[in-house]
């Protein structure tokens, strides 16, 4: 592979690869987004033309080595560097794939296509918060879509974590609020050293406790009982069981305690002009503010969801290099399932970690600035 580094390094200056037909870079885009096509999928020969007629010696030793190191035979050189650039790709998703959900139109949506345009339609943005943990994949960093369809039946990660963040703006503003109103811990010196800190700290605690009921509520779902009940009856059960001032969870809470100490030690080790007193003291009064919400009813999500997941549509398989996605459908004030999909999202691989992959698969900084010209 050294080897190979070393003629790419000689051919492919800023000058060269300036040069090369935009389609080829084309080409490799319409690969990565339907890899299938790796086999039957060809370039216009201008751009093997192009390989054959500028820096010729250099290509054809190149692309023999890349014969030699992967025991293959091919003829063309785009066929070599093809070869070569998809080995790379597996490797880095493999190691580095990680999953975001991506708004995408819903089938009703779609269905005024004909008559509005696509591109009439609002652009659909990106969920704010990470949900790559809760995504099973493969090994080669591909989604293990049945086991996901599986497991959610039985833990309900995405169900509850599009409850919590509809929920979030809501409880991360009245406990920020209350914890500075409250606070003896000198907030007014903290607030200006670590405001910004302290305020990811309150959102992440928000997240955590709005999640842990919005999982127990779907958890509790019994076709027997309409799902206001449910709520209701969890609802209440909390709120008896907790009491504020003891300062403690009660035991079927042991799950969020644990939770919620370890966003506690993630963001105050980021504190370190914080004593462990004052860390301690803050604990004690940010557990104090979440008990009394959990007691007053007001640390509960809002809003509940039926989820049910599919394939995605040709056009998002194509646009948005979405594999799968899932439709929302909202629960009413009568407490049954909305008979209309209220979202759709896809399953799409993030930013980060396909800039990686392309870096990784390049391995040259101009062959990648070509690539990302595509997205202009």
């Amino acid at each position: 592979m050294d080897e190979i580094k070393k003629l790419e390094k000689q051919i492919f200056d800023k000058n060269y690869v300036n040069k090369i037909p935009f389609e080829f870079f084309d080409f490799l885009a319409g690969l990565i987004v339907t890899p299938d096509g790796i086999d039957t999928e060809i370039p216009s020969g201008e751009v093997e033309t192009f390989f054959l007629t500028n820096k010729n010696d250099l290509i054809l030793k190149l692309k023999d080595k890349i014969n030699e190191v992967f025991d293959t035979s091919y003829t063309y050189f785009w066929q070599a560097y093809t070869k070569l650039f998809f080995s790379r790709y597996a490797d880095s998703f493999k190691k580095n794939a990680t999953y975001s959900v991506r708004r995408i139109q819903t089938p009703e949506e779609y269905s005024l296509v004909p008559q509005v345009g696509i591109e009439n339609f609002e652009d659909k943005i990106y969920v704010a918060f990470e949900i790559d943990k809760y995504i099973p994949k493969f090994d080669n960093g591909e989604i293990d879509f049945d086991t996901l369809v599986e497991r959610e039946k039985k833990e309900h990660n995405i169900l509850a974590f599009f409850s919590s963040i509809t929920s979030i703006h809501f409880l991360s503003k009245i406990i920020w609020e209350l914890f500075k109103e409250k606070t003896s811990r000198s907030f007014v010196h903290y607030r200006f050293v670590y405001g910004r800190e302290l305020e990811d700290l309150v959102l992440e605690l928000s997240f955590e406790t709005l999640f842990f009921f919005a999982k127990t509520i779907y958890r509790s779902v019994n076709e027997e009982f309409n799902f206001n009940y449910v709520i209701d009856t969890v609802t209440e059960y909390y709120i008896k069981t907790t009491v504020a001032d003891s300062f403690k969870f009660s035991g079927d809470m042991e799950q969020l305690e644990e939770t919620l100490n370890e966003v506690f030690d993630k963001h105050f080790n980021k504190m370190d002009q914080l004593t462990d007193e004052t860390k301690d003291d803050l604990l004690v009064e940010f557990v104090h503010i979440i008990l009394a919400f959990i007691e007053s009813g007001l640390a509960f999500p809002e809003y509940f969801y039926e989820i049910k997941y599919r394939e995605a549509s040709d056009f998002d398989k194509q646009d948005y290099r979405v594999q799968y996605a899932f439709d929302l459908y909202n629960y009413m004030d009568n407490g049954m399932i909305s008979p209309n999909i209220l979202e759709s999202y896809g399953f799409i691989i993030t930013d980060d970690s396909m800039r990686t992959a392309l870096e990784e698969s390049f391995l040259n900084e101009h062959l990648l600035k070509r690539f990302l010209e595509l997205d202009r």
